[in-house]
């Protein structure tokens, strides 16, 4: 979407891998969104994603930190094994800059050790300045809940409070499973207008690989749907085994109004190049009017068959074909389809997981502009 100056985005992406922990304290693994982008006490929406892995049998811990203070809400608790492959460790949510503003900074430690050293590539931090120009009420709505739930049909409700239109919806819930043998708990995103108009309607569904019941991984959504103050968004837990959240949050923003332009759909099938591909293959391109402007585009990367090839339909970047540049690490010097520049859901192992990434890319798009949303 092209975008007037009322919505103020920032991108920043972490660009070389860190040196890695053995530690079992929580260890810088580098800046990854520089202070002097942050206004102090301005409120943020914030995408981010790390590929990180834990080798062996050892498992990790990841989270993002105000620079010598506290972390940033709802990253704090992830735990995961990754299978020996690179892992996308995602976050949604808000935070509150600072005063001062300081560096925000990504952490690891180990959690159970195999005398390995855990590892981080690349990622990306994309955030939105809420306190800009947009109103709360108004532009958007959103809502987090931090208490630990187990089980039930909804692991979160979000009652629209912004003026009614076509949204953006951006959610995510971390979640984890006391099940042997279905540890890859099934999230489900759905909407349901007020008054009901049939009901809940299912908008995506996913699921992250998992070993064991430590692990504690984020599921995250993005998609877009026309909604009236008040409609419920759901985040419905479609697992039947015994399962447990301790964050999740639910974001929506009215783009009737705000952008310049705005393109929004669904890309539903998935076509397949080949092992022998430079990539694996896309999900179809559409056409983007910029208006030469700096844009932004947001897309959600969905597994929709369960197998452990399938991960790479969720391992997704954004290209702008007509001036033949990637919208997600301009520059990749490592060629176009090393795996640091795509988000880790390939993870090599089919335990029934459906995963799903969301990335943003950046870049000036124009009045024709073909998009293609390409798999690693």
């Amino acid at each position: 979407m092209a975008l007037t100056n009322k919505i103020k985005f920032m991108n920043q992406e972490k660009t070389t891998a860190s040196a890695g922990t053995t530690s079992t304290d929580w260890t810088d693994q580098g800046v990854v969104f520089n202070a002097s982008e942050l206004v102090a006490g301005h409120k943020y929406l914030m995408i981010s994603w790390f590929n990180c892995k834990s080798p062996g049998s050892q498992e990790g811990g990841t989270r993002l930190i105000f620079d010598g203070g506290s972390a940033i809400p709802g990253s704090d608790h992830q735990r995961h094994d990754t299978n020996n492959n690179f892992m996308a460790v995602q976050h949604i949510g808000e935070f509150t800059a600072p005063d001062p503003a300081v560096d925000i900074v990504i952490q690891r430690r180990v959690l159970y050790s195999d005398s390995e050293t855990e590892q981080t590539d690349l990622g990306q931090v994309f955030v939105i300045d809420l306190d800009h120009e947009l109103v709360d009420g108004t532009d958007y709505s959103s809502s987090e809940d931090t208490s630990t739930r187990t089980g039930g049909a909804n692991y979160h409700i979000h009652t629209v409070d912004n003026t009614s239109g076509t949204m953006l919806i951006l959610a995510t819930a971390r979640v984890y499973d006391q099940v042997a043998s279905e540890y890859n708990t099934l999230l489900g995103l759905s909407k349901n207008y007020t008054g009901g108009f049939g009901g809940d309607v299912e908008l995506a569904r996913a699921s992250k690989f998992a070993q064991d019941a430590q692990d504690q991984k984020e599921i995250a959504f993005a998609a877009v749907a026309n909604l009236n103050d008040g409609s419920k968004i759901k985040i419905k837990n479609l697992d039947e085994s015994t399962t447990k959240c301790d964050y999740s949050y639910v974001f929506t923003l009215n783009i009737d109004d705000t952008p310049s332009e705005t393109v929004t759909g669904l890309l539903p099938s998935w076509t397949h190049y080949g092992a022998d591909s430079a990539g694996s293959g896309t999900w179809g391109t559409t056409t983007v009017n910029g208006n030469d402007n700096d844009s932004f585009v947001i897309v959600m990367g969905r597994q929709t068959t369960a197998s452990a090839y399938s991960g790479k339909m969720a391992a997704v970047s954004i290209r702008n074909n007509t001036t033949n540049e990637w919208l997600l690490f301009k520059d990749r010097v490592e060629g176009d389809f090393d795996s640091g520049y795509f988000p880790g859901t390939d993870v090599q192992t089919d335990n029934g997981q459906l995963e799903s990434s969301v990335i943003v890319g950046v870049g000036e798009i124009g009045g024709a502009d073909e998009i293609e949303i390409v798999s690693l």
